[in-house]
């Protein structure tokens, strides 16, 4: 559901102006941290934006975060493109249990 939001405002925001560009996902475990990376090369965040602002979709990236246990952060570039990053610990209490 995050990757989802993430790159659906990606493909929304980011590329308005350009009418194409590129989405990144990467994800990566070392021991049990894992670490989602989601950049695109589109026109980056507006100056002086903040992703607490409040948009419904930032609120659930948020709350989705919060159930992770996870540390996220977007980050913006002056050359352009947006880069979202979290990091969660892999635990078996993390697990769905069907």
């Amino acid at each position: 559901l995050i990757t989802n939001e993430v790159v659906t405002n990606a493909i929304k925001h980011a590329f308005e102006d350009q009418g194409k560009g590129k989405i990144a996902i990467e994800l990566k475990k070392a021991g049990n941290q894992i670490t989602l990376r989601i950049s695109d090369n589109g026109k980056g965040f507006p100056e002086g934006y903040s992703a607490e602002g409040g948009s419904l979709g930032m609120s659930l990236i948020d709350k989705l975060c919060d159930q992770l246990d996870a540390e996220y952060e977007f980050t913006s570039s002056e050359e352009g493109g947006t880069t979202f990053t979290m990091k969660f610990r892999h635990t078996e209490d993390k697990l769905l249990k069907t």
